[in-house]
């Protein structure tokens, strides 16, 4: 499916009566862009359109999950009792930075990591960026990872903008079950995360808690780093395994290629961007697949992103920065967690 060129509306009704036929009336909706210093205004029904049409979606754009279902999806994974026959809990969330939701539309036929995980559980689409008309809040990296991370938006989280520190009292699902006993890796190649939850970090030192917040140079030395985490054996020429009881990982790659060359299936390096990050993460998979106690051990698989993009920025409220998506090797539970934010 070819995805033209976004129409820009003005936000405006307008009905024209003719004797020879009535006019449709068309309805916009505009939301306003905080990058770049621009205004961006975007038609909610068409781009819903085309990101419905790409992929089977569990949920529509009438029950909308919010981003911060992640948080919750992880504390009730580890709080219910093991399966018959399981010994160990273990789970892999993994991020795409920057990923917009008509991206999927590049790898769902691909056999990647979220066609494998949304195809074991399921695909639906959320969004990023708080609850219009109430907590809104920029659809910014830092803001976004801390929702997912917490389960709570900035008025609980503090983390209004990139460079600012988590407050305290918003505990992250790491420290959480690191405090519980968990062993617990957090991998990621931003620097700004190390600012956000500098707090959390110097926590974990305080407390002696088994969380390790791994700050790389790029996303080979977080994949590298993610490998040894979620492996029980070491490979030839390999640092010593980890074997995480949760690993957190954040590739850059798709929001980089975003911000230099813009977001969108129409530009070919953001489309290549998008297939690359879910062969690695399929890396991944294969090598949980390869675990010699894989059989006895009941696994989590979550891959989302923590907001989109239009041309080369984000940050606004469009559409197209705010409508992210998550795949899950189990399904979710709708009823608890759906929230519809376009109304």
């Amino acid at each position: 499916m070819h995805i033209g060129k976004k129409t820009i509306w003005r936000t405006r009704k307008k009905l024209t009566i003719s004797v020879f036929c009535t006019a449709i009336l068309l309805a916009c909706t505009a939301f306003a862009r905080a990058d770049a210093g621009g205004v961006e205004k975007a038609d909610l029904a068409g781009y819903l359109d085309r990101v419905e049409i790409q992929a089977s979606f569990a949920n529509t754009r009438e029950s909308l999950l919010p981003q911060t279902v992640v948080y919750q999806t992880v504390e009730d994974f580890f709080y219910e009792p093991l399966p018959e026959g399981k010994t160990k809990k273990k789970a892999l969330v993994i991020g795409y930075d920057g990923y917009r939701a008509d991206g999927l539309q590049t790898i769902l036929s691909t056999g990647g990591a979220v066609e494998q995980t949304s195809q074991a559980g399921g695909l639906y689409l959320t969004y990023a960026g708080g609850i219009r008309g109430a907590d809104e809040q920029r659809t910014e990296t830092a803001p976004g990872w801390a929702s997912i991370l917490t389960g709570k938006w900035q008025d609980e989280t503090g983390v209004t903008d990139n460079g600012q520190v988590k407050n305290a009292e918003a505990k992250t699902f790491l420290t959480d079950l690191a405090q519980k006993g968990h062993e617990v890796s957090f991998i990621f190649s931003w620097q700004g995360h190390q600012g956000t939850y500098g707090g959390d970090i110097a926590q974990a030192q305080r407390e002696e808690l088994p969380v390790r917040y791994l700050f790389t140079q790029d996303d080979a030395q977080s994949q590298a780093a993610a490998l040894r985490s979620v492996s029980k054996d070491a490979g030839e020429g390999q640092m010593e395994p980890q074997d995480a009881d949760l690993t957190f990982l954040i590739y850059e790659h798709t929001d980089h290629a975003g911000h230099s060359t813009g977001y969108g299936n129409q530009n070919p390096a953001y489309a290549q961007a998008c297939r690359e990050v879910d062969t690695w993460a399929a890396g991944l998979l294969e090598a949980i697949a390869q675990r010699d106690s894989y059989d006895e051990e009941d696994w989590l698989i979550l891959i989302t992103t923590d907001h989109g993009g239009v041309d080369s920025g984000h940050g606004g409220q469009s559409d197209e920065e705010r409508i992210t998506w998550l795949a899950s090797n189990r399904p979710l539970t709708l009823d608890k967690a759906a929230i519809a934010c376009c109304q």
